[in-house]
């Protein structure tokens, strides 16, 4: 992401340090997959093949894409008109370079975040799931206020023991902070929608203790009792841990290991949303478990009732 971001500042890559930094993705033992990812983001229309040559005016070198090579070639720096160095061509010319959405600057708007984390939730093979999802809607609230969120989505798991649907409500950062600002835009969320699921989504492998204590607040008051056996507003927090891997948790943690293997060992089955949301906010918000806090809040609810007015 980070080298997709540098071309959609306006870098070209050449081809050998492309193939490169494809190929250390993959173990010794897989590294024919860097061919094949690489022929899908040339295949999908992510990134184009070029040249680049010198201008002999200014000296300034441009990426032409390999339908614009001609006899005579114009300069997007000095605009004048030269031949194309036939006698002497560029040693190393092929150089690859963004196109489309994938260059726009800032990580295409903070949309390669909420891609990762539709996918997430929508991929059916990972989450045995189904929904209806709207990226980046401006949400209207009580008394004229209104929210502009990342995504929301109505969401199923096809499972026959959690059928229930969610509503989903999701705010996104690719590698900066959640700040006070976007926890109180989701709290307001909250109040106007009990039982939605709020979701912090982050590219980040893990989150500051400033972020963890704005996000720790609102899970706290999420875990309160709603209706049945849901929660108020259930906070889920996925990392690059989650949404860049291929596995569903708990598998994604196992791979990770250290401290994640602990709780891939005691979340096996992560059956519903619900233990999913438990399980992140123990993971990233260090906070314990909801049968713990539960335990927690019953015992100062007896200790008040024992304590003799006055």
């Amino acid at each position: 992401l980070k080298l997709l971001e540098r071309m959609a500042q306006g870098s070209t890559v050449p081809f050998g340090e492309l193939s490169q930094r494809i190929g250390d993705i993959y173990p010794p033992q897989r590294r024919a997959m860097a061919t094949t990812h690489l022929q899908t983001l040339t295949r999908r229309g992510i990134l184009r093949l070029g040249v680049e040559a010198q201008c002999p005016a200014c000296q300034q070198r441009t990426w032409y894409g390999l339908g614009e090579l001609r006899d005579e070639l114009r300069c997007d720096k000095c605009l004048s008109v030269f031949k194309f160095p036939s006698d002497n061509p560029p040693p190393s010319p092929w150089y690859f370079r963004t196109t489309g959405p994938f260059s726009i600057k800032n990580y295409a708007h903070g949309a390669y975040c909420v891609a990762l984390a539709l996918r997430f939730f929508l991929d059916n093979h990972r989450m045995h799931s189904t929904g209806t999802a709207v990226p980046s809607f401006m949400l209207q609230l009580r008394q004229g206020a209104s929210a502009e969120l990342d995504f929301g989505i109505f969401w199923r798991s096809t499972r026959w023991f959690d059928s229930r649907p969610y509503l989903i409500l999701g705010e996104c950062k690719t590698f900066d902070s959640f700040d006070d600002q976007d926890v109180a835009r989701l709290r307001s969320v909250a109040r106007q929608f009990p039982g939605a699921v709020l979701a912090f989504c982050t590219l980040k492998t893990e989150l500051t203790r400033a972020e963890k204590r704005r996000i720790r607040s609102l899970a706290t008051r999420g875990r309160r009792h709603w209706r049945a056996d849901r929660w108020l507003n259930p906070v889920l927090v996925l990392t690059a841990t989650e949404l860049f891997s291929s596995e569903a948790p708990p598998y994604c943690w196992e791979e990770v290991g250290g401290r994640f293997r602990g709780f891939a060992a005691t979340y096996k089955r992560v059956e519903t949303l619900l233990d999913l949301c438990e399980a992140t906010e123990r993971i990233h918000l260090d906070m314990e478990s909801r049968y713990e806090w539960l335990e927690a809040v019953m015992q100062k609810r007896l200790a008040k009732k024992r304590t003799p007015p006055g």
